[in-house]
């Protein structure tokens, strides 16, 4: 009995730990994307400056500032030293929303996302598409979107 005892303890407890380690995506992430999707849309926004902050294990440390016009990114610069970029990577607000659609379809074991209630682009994302990889979580946050008058 004392042995059945302990085994069933054992397997509640490793059944606990494996299921509050992560924060799995739910159905409700997508209505939240969707929504937030359109708001930002409905903005009209493709051209536009922002600041991005990308925590994570790559080649740029530190916020940059994204030029984006005709919804691609055109121009990017440390903020810390005005030095421009080649960095083909970096994502324009739409490719953003891209990521977390992808985050949610996989799904990711962890994806927390914050969006801009007037706006609706994402303010944070937190992805750890892979739990217990190396190397494969990324936060980014996104700050100071203002519209850009691009004559064409």
């Amino acid at each position: 009995m004392r042995h059945s005892t302990l085994l069933l303890a054992s397997l509640l407890a490793a059944a606990l730990v494996s299921s509050g380690c992560h924060d799995i995506s739910a159905p409700g992430d997508r209505s939240a994307l969707e929504a937030s999707r359109q708001k930002w849309a409905h903005t009209g926004l493709r051209d536009y400056t922002f600041t991005l902050r990308m925590d994570c294990f790559c080649a740029i440390n530190g916020p940059v500032r994204v030029l984006v016009v005709a919804d691609s990114v055109r121009q990017v610069t440390m903020d810390s030293t005005g030095e421009l970029l080649n960095a083909p990577w970096i994502p324009t607000i739409n490719k953003l929303f891209d990521f977390i659609d992808q985050q949610i379809a996989r799904p990711a074991a962890v994806l927390q996302v914050t969006y801009d209630p007037a706006l609706g682009y994402p303010t944070k994302i937190v992805a750890d598409p892979i739990a217990n990889a190396v190397d494969d979580e990324v936060t980014y946050t996104v700050s100071n979107v203002a519209a850009l008058s691009v004559l064409r």
